[in-house]
């Protein structure tokens, strides 16, 4: 769990965010940084769950599959919503076989992600533990610029997407 909200690092990725492992929860927020999203971010961990890249000035999005929650509103894309949204395969019905089980079997601290508020069309929710159970983009206040893809519809596990 790393937490650098509102932290001033930018405008690039800190290189020591780059030895890090086994990172489950990684928050980049409101942090300065504006240069393209390194391959070597999407790499840092196979448990990857819950990224916050917002209010930054990012303009390229992909190459993450394990994410289950993912948070790029107010930077610069543009164009269309990148098709590789259906390599978020922790969203898809098939990755997520035992996510019943997770919810009503007991859940270890490894389950557990800090209290996190998620805004929705002007609304703002509060999750807790539960967080590590929910799905959610946040492709808000963008420059998307096309139709929603067909991809989106194969992420059967999504709960919540802010366009």
């Amino acid at each position: 769990m790393l937490g650098l909200r509102s932290w001033n690092l930018g405008p690039r990725f800190p290189s020591w965010l780059r030895s890090q492992r086994k990172i489950q929860y990684l928050d980049l927020s409101s942090t300065g940084i504006s240069e393209t999203i390194p391959t070597w971010l999407w790499m840092l961990s196979t448990d990857f769950m819950f990224l916050n890249l917002s209010n930054n000035q990012f303009q390229e999005l992909c190459h993450q599959n394990s994410l289950r929650i993912i948070d790029v509103s107010n930077n610069k894309f543009f164009g269309a919503i990148p098709r590789c949204v259906k390599n978020f395969t922790s969203m898809t019905r098939e990755k997520n076989v035992l996510l019943d089980a997770q919810i009503t079997g007991n859940y270890t601290d490894t389950d557990y992600i800090p209290s996190e508020n998620l805004a929705n069309k002007g609304n703002e929710y509060d999750y807790g533990a539960v967080l590590s159970f929910f799905t959610n983009i946040d492709l808000s206040n963008n420059y998307f610029s096309s139709n929603i893809p067909d991809e989106l519809t194969s992420l059967l596990e999504l709960k919540s997407l802010n366009l």
